[in-house]
Parts: C-alpha cells; sequence; structure tokens
C-alpha cells in the first residue's frame, strides 16, 4: 500500500552532465531510495516520477463537486520532446537493453489525487481520462510534434501517479467523461497542464497565434521565410525582414495561419484530395494577401500570382510580399 508520491526533478534542462551521469550509473532501485532519503520517505510507501522540469512551476489545480474533490499537480514541459501518438520512435529495446536513437528533452508528470475511494475500474479509466485531459491542454496551444508535421498529444517521456483514499463516503465506480469525477478530472488535470506549460515554457494563450507557431510543424519557420525573403529583391520583401514580429502576431496572418494549418493536416490524413488540397491551398494564400492588406480586391490577383509559385513556404511569402505591399499602398 502506498502512501504517497515523489516528482523528483532530477536534472535541469540541458548541461547537468555530472548529475545526469551520476543517475544513468544507479540501478533504479538504488536512484529511488536515495530520492527518498532526501525527502524522508520510506522507499517501499512511495513511487516516483522523475523529470528535468522546475519544480518551482508545479501547479496544483483542485476540483470540488458536493463530495468529490479531484486535486492535480503536473510539471510540465514540451519544447525538445513533444511528440504524436505513433511517431517514429527514439528509443529501441532489446534483450533487456535499451538504444538511444536520438536525444529526448522535455516531459508531462501529472499526479491526481481523489478523496474518495475509486474501484480497480475507475482507477484504470482514471489513466484514460488524466491523458485525455493532457492532450488536451496540448491542443489548446497548438504544440507540434517533434518528430512529424502533426500536433502532439504528450511527451515521449511522460508520466503519473493517480492515488486515491480508501476508505471514504462513497466508492467511485467509474471516472470516464459522463461522469462528474471524470469532468472534475479533466478540468483539474488541463487547467494545471495549461498553466505548468505557461510557466515552464512560456506558453500563453495569447502566444499560439504567431504565424511560426502555427505552421512551424510544416516547415514555415522564422529561418525558412527569412531565406525565402532574401532571394527577393523588391523594396517589400526587404520591410517585410523588419517588420517580422508585427506581421507574426497579426490577428488577420494568424486567422489564415489556422485555417491553413488544418487545411494541411486534412490533406495529410487523406480527408481531402491532393490536387484540391493545392488549389485551396494557393486561395488561402490568396485570403492571406486580402486580409493583410484589408483590400478584399486584391484576392482574385493574389490566386494568380500565387499559382505560379512552387512550394508552401513560396506560397507564403508571396502571399505576405503582396498583403504588406497592398496595405501600405
Amino acid at each position: 500500500m502506498l502512501k504517497g508520491f515523489l516528482n523528483h526533478q532530477s536534472v535541469e534542462g540541458v548541461g547537468h552532465d555530472s548529475q545526469f551521469d551520476k543517475i544513468h550509473g544507479m540501478a533504479k532501485k538504488d536512484y529511488h531510495t536515495e530520492v527518498c532519503a532526501e525527502g524522508g520517505c520510506e522507499p517501499t510507501t512511495y513511487a516516483m516520477m522523475g523529470t528535468a522540469a522546475n519544480m518551482q512551476y508545479a501547479v496544483e489545480k483542485t476540483e470540488i463537486f458536493e463530495e468529490i474533490s479531484v486535486t492535480a499537480v503536473v510539471t510540465a514541459g514540451v519544447k525538445g520532446n513533444a511528440a504524436r501518438a505513433g511517431d517514429p520512435a527514439k528509443w529501441d529495446e532489446k534483450e533487456g537493453k535499451w538504444k538511444e536513437v536520438n536525444p529526448l528533452s522535455g516531459t508531462i508528470n501529472t499526479i491526481v489525487l481523489v478523496n474518495q475511494p475509486l474501484s480497480p475500474a475507475a482507477l484504470s479509466r482514471a489513466v484514460v481520462t488524466m491523458t485525455e485531459a493532457k492532450s488536451a491542454a496540448l491542443e489548446e496551444l497548438s504544440i507540434g510534434s517533434k518528430y512529424s508535421s502533426g500536433l502532439a498529444t504528450g511527451t515521449g517521456t511522460d508520466q503519473f501517479c493517480i492515488g486515491s483514499v480508501l476508505q471514504g463516503e462513497q466508492l467511485k465506480t467509474w471516472s470516464g467523461h459522463h461522469t462528474r469525477l471524470g469532468e472534475l478530472m479533466g478540468r483539474a488535470v488541463k487547467s494545471a497542464t495549461l498553466e505548468a506549460l505557461r510557466w515552464q515554457n512560456g506558453l500563453e494563450q495569447s502566444y499560439t497565434r504567431h504565424l511560426f507557431h502555427i505552421l512551424g510543424r510544416f516547415g514555415i519557420t522564422e529561418k525558412a521565410l527569412k531565406l525565402e525573403l532574401e532571394k527577393r529583391t523588391g523594396e517589400t520583401a526587404k520591410l517585410l525582414q523588419k517588420n517580422g514580429e508585427s506581421i507574426g502576431y497579426d490577428p488577420q496572418v494568424a486567422c489564415f495561419a489556422w485555417s491553413l494549418s488544418i487545411l494541411l493536416d486534412k490533406i495529410n490524413y487523406g480527408s481531402i484530395p491532393q490536387h484540391i488540397g493545392d488549389e485551396m491551398i494557393t486561395k488561402q494564400c490568396a485570403l492571406l494577401v486580402a486580409g493583410l492588406s484589408g483590400n478584399e480586391n486584391l484576392f482574385l490577383e493574389g490566386i494568380q500570382k500565387i499559382s505560379n509559385s512552387d512550394s508552401l513556404i513560396e506560397k507564403l511569402t508571396d502571399a505576405l510580399i503582396l498583403g504588406w505591399a497592398g496595405k501600405w499602398a
């Protein structure tokens, strides 16, 4: 029977090599015992998670309804390790040994505590509810996978602990979406995850409207746009390089980027035929011209000029140049 959980900040995020080497040189049992000793805890009665996330950014959220209280405690980081279920693997296990394919950094650790006793079924379902709540938080922040063009559903090193009291007013037998317990659990975990990512990675909701945040997973990055702009010799292209931030956060540009990201996802998922998708990408970029310039009459002109561009980054660059020129005509 467990008495509690530990979430241990094992190393700093980058370059804390001596501590990293020390921990990796220890057996898991020895590492667990040492950390429990530091916290004055009996190793056999505590479960432990490890992370490089800063414990100063641990977030606690509690949701209450009548006799039910659910508390979620979350530490989270996604900058280097966000992934989507089914992405290419980064580790391979053979004959009891792990082979590293690529280094990882970033972890979401979640502790869920319930003040009522839970049946085995309710405890099992709580894992699903908690995981979906975490994934919902990543979706709201539009966190892209580091290993594919899809939106992330977690990181490759996420861990969790779920606990409930052994005795209480009522035994809860299920914790799915349709139950009050599941609702409270989902709300607590999602809000705690959002807040933890705000502190650890600076992921404010308003930040997610930036052009590169929305479309970065498709190769539309600051570096890629700069290289494309440098190929242009016109005055507008030069001005764009000096006004990147104002364009990146522009609400009209953000609306275009959201729409384009959904379109690109649906093309990749096979929901929209490729030839129709190519045509609609051009029209979406023409909408950017009209929106950024504030001149709807430039939509048809945008289609004509952008249709000659080949790649997505070229179409986007041409759209930004046309829209910016129209804005300051």
